[in-house]
This record gives structure tokens, sequence and C-alpha cells, in this order.
């Protein structure tokens, strides 16, 4: 038999060594460590002589762990993990505290953790035996290691650097332009106060990181780079027991319904710009699932799912031409997703909100009627039908017509295809009962993902798998988990490295945002993609006049090779060298931007086949080379002779007589 013990907020219990149980709790607005004995049966008693309140006011204790002051030594200390509420919860404090077991309660020990809303539950872990305690759970996403001994000894220090993640929290995000009209993707990279729910987003400070997509780079200079946003001057959101949407002071539309269990992390609103009413994004926590919906102000209905995030949603934003939402999380990645579809899905798919449709014997029945999530003019249809679960449905009717249908993959996607607010009346074991149709729902995923590490290398990818990565190591952290279904080994996962052939498509965050498709992922490189390269000799210009057997011919030794670079940031290349006749590398002497130039003059050019070869390499993951080769026939005029003066003069007259001369007199032409 359980009987009340004590009032107050129960938050942790341990269990003693001597049969006690130890509790931490929140008693008159403070954290307060008792104890229970366990007397015959299952009943507890509170120890009167052993409760404590070992915070101040106000305060509550969150976590309990048994330790002890000596290394395998028998536990005689308490360790709390403390918090000191605050309206504002960026001024919320966290702390720990040690307490004696023997004078029971009495505090030896205290350490002041951080100050902010936690990212997750803090957790407080400690060795068997004593040494050292653990604690998670701060914005940074640390695990901070201390001690006892010197907290004991009244030191704050930690025992170790924090163990951590590679990235942080981003407590902002926005869409960026700046003045060449390029598009980015700005998000705080240092502990900043975080977004206010519902407030708009900011232009880019100092401490900022930004994407840009036209260059593939990710840089801390936020000069020349604009808030990409629409207007919300007039626009405002309203966070109460709903979301509701006010423009000039009044209400517009339809409120954003919350449940008792919903918490909202943050909402974002897009104007009318390319439709007539507004939209809003909401993230919301319930029983520990993140969520993030899109929400039509105008029929007061969600009609899409946005999944990506796995912990709480912070920061939202839209872009200016409202066709891309981005969201930043305690998960510590940016998605950015796609709303170019919403005109395919608005007003033009349909469902049944709270009516369930479940195959059982070959038939459809009714698996379950949600009250709530009905429409008002469903609820009353169902009541006066009297429909109850496992009533079998037969069909719809159409012009008097039945479609039979036997399978959910053919009900629901029958309903689908009915417009919003349409009717439809289905065959039950019951009659036939006319419903009307809501709003469809989907779901999407993110356009793409961005992960950013603290020493700012990045990698973005598409769920179907395509990525851009600024550092080849970053390989590892992105893959696909697998259920095996074996008992030995039941997931596996598999980094992105071991397909980097199949996957790595460079620049492939920004085709994705210029064209907001995904599946624009595995199309072919569009022209301009990659790098070109071009050779000629300037004495025979970039078209060769003579040409044979594709060699070009010269008749002169050339004296300049030049190269010309096109569709390569002077960031991407690697190096870029010549040969000729294969006889090894050489760098180009000349550096003129997108231009190199060599001279040829001093090699040993003789008659007959040549050829000059030019190889550049760029300089990222996945690098690439590009080769370009210029086949030669030096054929040089045939040579003439000069006759020295007294040859002509014994000859002159055209007769052939036999004479010496000597060949330095001769030269050749």
């Amino acid at each position: 038999k359980w009987e009340q013990v004590e009032a107050g907020l129960l938050t942790d219990a341990v269990v003693h060594l001597d049969g006690r149980v130890l509790v931490s709790s929140s008693r008159g607005q403070a954290a307060h460590l008792g104890a229970w004995n366990v007397q015959d049966g299952p009943t507890l008693a509170a120890d009167r002589q052993r409760e404590k309140h070992v915070g101040t006011q106000p305060s509550i204790a969150i976590g309990l762990q048994l330790t002890s002051s000596k290394v395998g030594g028998d536990a005689d200390l308490a360790a709390l993990l403390v918090r000191i509420p605050n309206r504002d919860p960026s001024r919320e404090e966290y702390s720990l505290v040690l307490a004696s077991l023997k004078d029971f309660g009495e505090k030896k020990g205290q350490v002041r953790l951080w100050t902010g809303r936690p990212a997750r539950q803090p957790v407080l872990a400690a060795t068997p035996g004593g040494g050292y305690l653990a604690v998670s759970g701060n914005r940074d996403h640390e695990i901070l290691i201390y001690a006892i001994e010197d907290l004991l000894a009244g030191k704050q220090n930690l025992a170790q650097a924090p163990l951590r993640s590679e990235g942080r929290v981003r407590d902002h995000v926005a869409f960026v332009k700046n003045t060449k009209n390029e598009h980015g993707l700005a998000f705080s990279d240092t502990s900043t106060s975080p977004q206010a729910r519902g407030a708009a987003p900011r232009a880019p400070v100092q401490g900022d990181l930004i994407f840009n997509f036209a260059s593939n780079r990710l840089s801390d200079q936020i000069q020349g780079w604009k808030l990409d946003a629409p207007d919300l001057d007039q626009w405002r959101v309203r966070l109460g027991d709903g979301i509701t949407v006010e423009q000039n002071g009044r209400a517009v539309g339809k409120p954003f319904p919350l449940q008792r269990r919903q918490s909202v992390t943050q909402v974002a609103l897009l104007p009318p710009i390319t439709r007539k009413t507004p939209l809003l994004a909401v993230a919301y926590q319930e029983l520990g699932q993140t969520n993030l919906v899109l929400f039509d102000v105008a029929t007061g209905k969600d009609f899409r799912v946005l999944t990506g995030h796995v912990n709480p949603v912070r920061a939202l934003a839209f872009s200016g031409d409202g066709r891309y939402l981005a969201s930043a999380g305690e998960d510590q990645v940016v998605n950015v997703w796609s709303l170019r579809d919403l005109d395919q899905i608005l007003g033009k798919q349909g469902l049944l909100r709270g009516l369930v449709i479940k195959e059982t014997g070959g038939k459809l029945a009714i698996a379950e009627i949600i009250d709530n999530q009905l429409n008002e003019a469903n609820r009353d249809a169902i009541r006066k039908a009297g429909l109850q679960v496992d009533d079998t449905v037969e069909g719809l009717v159409s012009e008097g017509q039945l479609r039979a249908l036997k399978s959910v993959s053919t009900f629901y996607p029958a309903i689908w295809q009915s417009r919003p607010d349409s009717q439809v009346m289905m065959r039950t074991s019951r009659g036939d009962v006319t419903l009307t149709v809501d709003q469809g729902i989907d779901e999407h995923k993110p356009l793409f993902t961005l992960f950013v590490t603290r020493e700012r290398q990045w990698i973005g990818w598409n769920p179907l798998g395509p990525y851009d990565v600024s550092d080849e190591k970053l390989q590892g952290r992105v893959g696909w988990h697998r259920n095996t279904g074996l008992p030995a080994a039941p997931t596996s996962f598999g980094p992105v490295a071991l397909h980097r052939n199949e996957y790595y498509r460079r620049g492939i965050l920004r085709r994705l945002f210029e064209k907001g498709d995904a599946r624009v992922a595995f199309l072919p490189r569009e022209a301009g993609d990659e790098p070109t390269l071009t050779v000629w000799i300037d004495e025979l210009g970039p078209k060769p006049a003579k040409v044979r057997n594709n060699r070009a011919i010269i008749q002169k030794a050339p004296v300049t090779l030049g190269a010309a670079i096109d569709n390569l940031p002077p960031e991407r290349l690697g190096w870029i060298r010549w040969q000729f006749n294969d006889r090894g590398w050489k760098d180009f002497s000349r550096d003129l931007g997108k231009t190199r130039k060599a001279d040829l003059s001093a090699l040993p050019w003789t008659r007959g086949e040549h050829n000059v070869q030019v190889v550049l390499r760029t300089h990222e993951v996945g690098a690439e080379e590009k080769t370009a080769r210029m086949d030669l026939l030096f054929l040089p005029e045939p040579p003439g002779v000069e006759f020295p003066a007294r040859w002509l003069e014994a000859f002159g007259n055209g007769e052939v007589k036999q004479a010496t001369v000597r060949a330095a007199e001769f030269s050749v032409l």
C-alpha cells in the first residue's frame, strides 16, 4: 500500500545501502534532500530527522546521485543538480551541489555549471565508488567532468577539458543576399540570446557565419550582406492558448490550436506574397517529440509536416520571396525546405481527418474515430449514422455507382484526389454517409541539410544521398543507418565516403537552392559546372590554319605556349603544369589570372612530330583533373643554298663544271 509521504515535487530518487530511499524534490520553492524509511511491507515513511533544503529560494533539484568523498569508500555524499528558474529562460542558472549524508544535508561543495536554457534534459552521473561527477545538458552539448576531491576543497575548475560534439547549437538563421545578388544563408556561430518566438529574423551580426551558395564557401565576413526576409511591418504573431496572426493589430484568419502537451519552441510568419493569405511555420515539442508543421491561417489547418530535426527547433526564417524556409535547432544542423510546390497541395489534396481506416479480413473497416480531429460537419454525420469502430467500409459512391475499395492503399489515394471542402459519399455497413473532405497533409524532407563544425568545416547533403563537403574528414560524419535484423549486430552505419563516386556532387547546394527541387540532385552536371581548359601556341593562335592528321603544322620553332582556365574560381585551382614530348612536367612561367604562359624557345625542336600537354588539378574534396593536348608537326621551310661569289664567277654562264669549294663558304637559308 502506497501512501503520500510528503508534499512537494519529487524529481529523483536513489536507494541507499542501508535500505533508505533518498529523494530530491522541490519543497517550499527550494531544492530539498530527504530520506524515506522502508517499513514492513511496501509502505514508505519520511524520516523527519533526515531532510534539509540544499538550495536557495527559488530552486529545484532536478537530479540526484550517491557518491563518496573518498575513492572506493562508502557512499557518504549526495550530489544534486539544482536549477534556479527565471522568467527569462536565458537567465536560468544551473549548479552542482554536494551534501553530506552523515551531517544530513550539510552543503560540502558547490559549483556553478552554466546560465541559460539547457539544450536537453540535464543529466547527472557519478563514477562507481566516487572520484568524479559528470553533467550534460548545456547549450554547447558538452559533458562537464568534476573531481569530487576538488569540489570538497572549494575548487571550481573542471577535472579535464569538456567532452563535446563537433557542432554548435544555432540560435539564429536567416536568408541573406549581397550586392552581387548572390544568395546565402546566415546563422549564429557564437552563444547569443536565442531568437524570441515569433520574432522576425535579424540581419547578420559579428559572430555569424554566411554560406554563399554561389561560391560554395563559408565565411565570417558579413560586409555586403543584407537580410532577405518578408516585410513584417504590418504583421505580428501572438502566442497564448493558440497562435494568432494579427495585421495592424487585428486578428486574421484562424488561430493555430495548441494542445495541452504541446510546447511551442519557435514560430515564423509568411505574409501574403505568393498567396492571398498568410502561412505559419510552427515548431513544437510534444512528449519529447520534435515537430515542425506548416499551417494555413485562412483554413485553420496544418497541411505539411516537415521531418528533419530530432531536437527542439529554436530558429525559423522564410526567404524574402516566400519560396524557402530555414530552420535551426539544438541538433546542431540547419535545414532548408522548399516551398515552391505549395500550390500543388493547398486547396487540391484531401483527407478525412479523424477517421482512420484499416484492412481486416479482405475488407476495409473503421479503425479509429478521433473526435477532436473531426470537422464539425463530419462529426455530425458520423454521429447521425451511428458509425463505430470495426464498421465495414465498402467504398465510395459517385453518381450512384459504387467504387469498391478493399485496401487502404486504394482508399486513402481516392480521398487524396478529392478537393478540400468537397463532399464524398462513403458506403458503410450502416449505410451511405456523406463526409466533407479536409485539407490534406503531406510530409517533406529537407531540400538540404548543412552541418558546420566548430572549426568551420562543413558538409551539406540531400536526403536522397548527394552531398558536398569542405573537408574529406567530415565524410565519416554522415551516412546511412540500417536495421540489419541480425541479433549480433542489429544496426549498421555506412558513411558517405564509401559511396563518394556515386554521391559526391560539388556545388549541389547551389543547384538545389536555384531549382528548389531535390530531383536536380541526380541530373547530369549543367554546362558551366565543370572547369574547361584551352591550349594554344601564340604564333599559331587558338585555331591553327594548317592541320594535317589532327596535327597543327608549324614552320618556325614556337616561342610561347598559352593556356586559358574557365569556370573555375581561383580558390578551387590546385595547380596547372605543362610538358613537352612527355619529358616531365613544368610550371608555367607567367600567371595572368585565367591565362598562363610558358616559354618554348629553348626546346629542342627537330623536324617531325611533337606534342605539348597541359593538365590542371582542382583543390577540393573529390579533386578533378583536366587535360588538354596539342599535337604538332614541325616542318620548317625547305633549305636554300647561297653560292659564294667565286663559284658564281666560274659557273655563271650556266655550264656545270667540277669544282672544289669549302663548305664554310656555303650558307643554308
